[in-house]
């Protein structure tokens, strides 16, 4: 199995991956017990022929890695999928977006591209009974959409603007940006704008700007957690308030070293945080030194990197430091 993305639901691993018998590809999703004793597939996504058997790629090469490639709701797994034999377009065997009951394995497409170089949907959320899924294409991004799971339809949070939410709430919808006068080339505080869940419209008096100044070159990833909206640079990650008691308010902060992280053969330098049992994680790969720019030719993905975690209760009373959870080696 050439594997594309797996995680943990209902103390079980699924993995989404590839799987060739002869000339045939499969994209399937599978379930492995967590002791690793048994593994049995869930269902598939989309099956095809390789007749003369070319290379083929399975991510749109216009969308960089994205580490959540797919995720579980509700009981059901929601499986981005895209699968070119090739370089020509009559190789574009399909792509979308499918639904799969994890219990039976059956699927229901739930958006399909027309063509290779349509908007494909990426950067999964759920919350309720609404799935999110941001849409690029190669030639421009496309905002974010939702699917109305009891509804089996899509729709654009705001029918009258095109918008990209980074955050999703149960009553809110969130923009977490850079301001940068171009003007001046100085970088300002970085900001969050809120909108309404049922029309996307803004809110104008739950605008506020953090005590961040934002960097031009490096885009803030946010996410939310409880009451608050976690914000992740390159140096540090945030939480401020969001709760009608603490909207706006800065909750707790850490820092970390930034500067230049070692890189891959084919890929970005890791950089990523995930809150797990009310640990805050920091998962990268090591600072670039003179002995480690160069990494020694494997493939991308045993590139080693590191996991740093440190409580959300030291976060929040700012004594918090990170400590070395573990480290994943080079492979061999």
């Amino acid at each position: 199995i050439s594997i594309i993305n797996s995680l943990m639901y209902n103390d079980e691993i699924y993995v989404y991956g590839a799987e060739e018998d002869g000339s045939i590809i499969r994209l399937n999703l599978y379930r492995i017990v967590p002791d690793g004793s048994a593994i049995d597939k869930v269902g598939t996504v989309l099956e095809c022929e390789n007749t003369i058997g070319e290379e083929y790629i399975m991510a749109v090469p216009e969308i960089s890695f994205i580490p959540e490639s797919f995720i579980i709701h509700k009981g059901y797994a929601y499986l981005p999928y895209y699968l070119r034999i090739g370089k020509a377009s009559r190789g574009f065997m399909g792509g979308g977006l499918m639904q799969m009951d994890i219990t039976t394995g059956e699927t229901k497409s739930i958006y399909e591209l027309e063509f290779m170089t349509s908007k494909f949907p990426y950067n999964l959320r759920a919350c309720g009974d609404q799935l999110y899924m941001d849409m690029k294409s190669a030639h421009s991004p496309g905002g974010t959409m939702r699917y109305i799971i009891s509804e089996d339809r899509i729709e654009q949070p705001n029918p009258e603007q095109q918008m990209t939410y980074d955050v999703i709430t149960p009553n809110r919808l969130y923009n977490v940006s850079n301001a940068y006068n171009r003007k001046n080339q100085t970088a300002g505080f970085i900001s969050v704008t809120s909108y309404d869940i049922a029309t996307g419209a803004w809110i104008d008096e739950e605008y506020f700007e953090t005590d961040i100044i934002g960097d031009p070159y490096d885009i803030p990833v946010a996410f939310p957690y409880k009451d608050m909206i976690v914000i992740c640079t390159n140096d540090r990650v945030a939480f401020y308030g969001i709760g009608e008691e603490n909207y706006g308010n800065k909750m707790g902060e850490i820092s970390f070293e930034s500067g230049e992280r070692v890189k891959g053969i084919s890929s970005e330098p890791v950089l990523e945080f995930k809150i797990n049992n009310d640990t805050l994680y920091r998962i990268c790969t090591p600072i670039a030194t003179e002995s480690n720019k160069v990494l020694p030719l494997f493939p991308a993905y045993y590139m080693p990197y590191e996991v740093f975690g440190c409580p959300l209760e030291d976060v929040l009373n700012g004594t918090g430091q990170w400590e070395k959870a573990f480290s994943y080696e080079e492979g061999r």
